[in-house]
């Protein structure tokens, strides 16, 4: 489809207008102008002279600014340059204002003109065709076709493979984001159990360490259960997990303990001063060390194993 404003640019460059697209020589260029839904397209078709040049205008291209000139893609191999606009009132300004910037450009880098054939460089007469099978204009000789055609269908492979490696990286990425994300609440509704656990075992049989070892087990099990990634980032979330929620039943358990004694008739105190006396008892000096430090073995000796599997996973990775 060509509306008005390409139509406008076919008149003034003695453009072809056929099948919804105007091509033709534009300013020595072989070009192409299209528009669809919502976008505009102008496509420079030809040969670059040598990678190096192909690489460089696009890179030039790429740091235009984008959201002044409603670029949407950009597009450049060896056969030429695509850009796609968005088509809002105003943007024939923007393309005007890009094709003054690209031609010079295009020029410079000894970019084929619209005198010589997009598929073998030479130079062709007026016998000789435009190509427009794939929806752009190639100025070509007849005799090019087939060369034409293997060499874009070339091409086309070329940008699958890419978009293609490009969707399986971004994929790639947001597994690990998730992963870790996942990873960390399994760690975390782990850990809760485990300061459950924690606070019965301590309340009642006083067992710091076998509390610890279970608290890093379980941990470490919702967080495998939850899909978080094996490396040593896991580790650190899994260990940081553990020892946070195994302090924190370490403490419930303790409250607990004081409770039952108050209930027993073993400490002379009311419910409402046992908080207080708590606080009072753990700002004595060295009173939860032992209880700590034993805690903490268990949870590094539970933990490790994950560190291990995650050393083990790096060295298979790096071979």
């Amino acid at each position: 489809m060509v509306g008005y404003a390409l139509r406008k640019i076919a008149k003034e460059y003695n453009l072809t207008l056929e099948d919804g697209i105007a091509y033709g020589n534009y300013r020595g260029f072989a070009a192409t102008f299209s528009e669809g839904m919502g976008s505009k397209t102008v496509c420079f078709t030809g040969r670059f002279p040598s990678e190096a040049a192909e690489l460089a205008v696009g890179e030039m291209i790429r740091s235009w600014d984008w959201e002044k000139n409603r670029m949407e893609q950009v597009g450049v191999n060896r056969f030429g340059v695509q850009i796609e606009f968005f088509d809002n009132p105003g943007t024939m300004t923007c393309i005007n204002r890009i094709l003054d910037k690209l031609i010079p450009l295009l020029e410079e880098s000894g970019f084929a003109d619209a005198d010589h054939c997009a598929a073998c460089g030479g130079a062709v007469v007026e016998d000789d065709i435009w190509n427009t099978d794939d929806g752009n204009a190639y100025h070509i000789h007849r005799s090019c076709s087939s060369e034409l055609k293997r060499d874009l269908e070339s091409i086309e492979k070329e940008v699958e493979a890419e978009e293609e490696a490009e969707a399986e990286a971004e994929i790639a990425a947001e597994e690990e984001k998730n992963g870790y994300g996942f990873g960390m609440k399994g760690a975390a509704i782990g850990g809760v159990i485990g300061a459950v656990i924690t606070a019965v075992l301590y309340a009642f049989f006083d067992e710091p360490f076998i509390a610890a070892l279970l608290v890093g087990l379980i941990s470490n099990f919702f967080y495998d259960h939850f899909c978080g990634r094996n490396s040593f980032l896991g580790a650190l979330i899994v260990l940081v997990s553990a020892v946070v929620f195994f302090s924190f039943g370490l403490c419930v358990g303790d409250i607990l303990y004081y409770g039952m004694e108050i209930f027993n008739g073993n400490l002379a105190i009311s419910v409402s001063e046992l908080f207080d006396y708590w606080i009072s008892m753990i700002s004595s000096e060295d009173y939860f060390v032992p209880d700590l430090l034993w805690g903490y073995l268990g949870v590094f000796l539970t933990v490790d194993v994950l560190f291990i599997r995650a050393f083990m996973f790096h060295r298979k990775q790096k071979r």
